[in-house]
C-alpha cells in the first residue's frame, strides 16, 4: 500500500495522548542542486550533529534507567538549520504487522518526509475533513 493510505492512522495518532512514540524527520531542501563538495560537507555535518544528539539521548536513558531511543542506524537523519524541512509526529508501533490498525513507524516517517509539500498538506486536510478531526 502507498503511504497515502495511512493518512487516517497518522491523523488519529496525532490526536492520541497515549501514542507511544514520537519521531522527528529532517529533509534537506534542494540537496540535489548542491555541488558534490557541498553535499559531502553537509553529510559530514549532519552525521556529526545527529551523532551528538543521539549520544545525549543515550546518556538520558542511563539517567532515567529507561529506553528513550530506538537503537537503529537507519534513524540517522539529515539536520542543518538553513537547508532543512523539519516535521514531527507520533506513531503507535514498531511492528510492521500491526500497521493495518496502528500507525507504523515507517508509514509515519514516509508521511513526515513529504508533509512539507503543498499537495500532501492538502491531502491530509481533505482526510481530516472527512474524518471530522479538528
Amino acid at each position: 500500500m502507498a503511504f497515502q493510505e495511512y493518512y487516517d492512522l497518522f491523523l488519529l495518532a496525532q490526536e492520541k495522548p497515549n501514542a507511544l512514540y514520537y519521531v522527528v524527520s529532517f529533509d534537506t531542501v534542494n540537496s540535489k542542486s548542491l555541488s558534490v563538495d557541498k553535499r559531502t560537507k553537509l553529510t559530514y555535518n549532519i552525521i556529526a550533529i545527529t551523532k551528538y544528539v543521539y549520544d545525549k539521548l543515550l546518556m538520558k536513558e542511563k539517567e532515567l534507567k529507561k529506553q528513550v531511543v530506538i537503537k537503529d542506524e537507519r534513524f540517522y537523519t539529515p539536520w542543518d538549520s538553513k537547508e532543512l524541512h523539519i516535521s514531527d509526529g507520533y506513531y503507535e508501533t514498531n511492528e510492521y504487522g500491526e500497521g493495518n490498525t496502528k500507525l507504523y513507524r515507517g508509514y509515519c516517517l514516509q508521511i513526515l518526509e513529504k508533509i512539507h509539500k503543498q499537495e500532501v498538506q492538502e491531502e491530509l486536510e481533505n482526510v481530516k475533513n472527512k474524518m471530522k478531526i479538528r
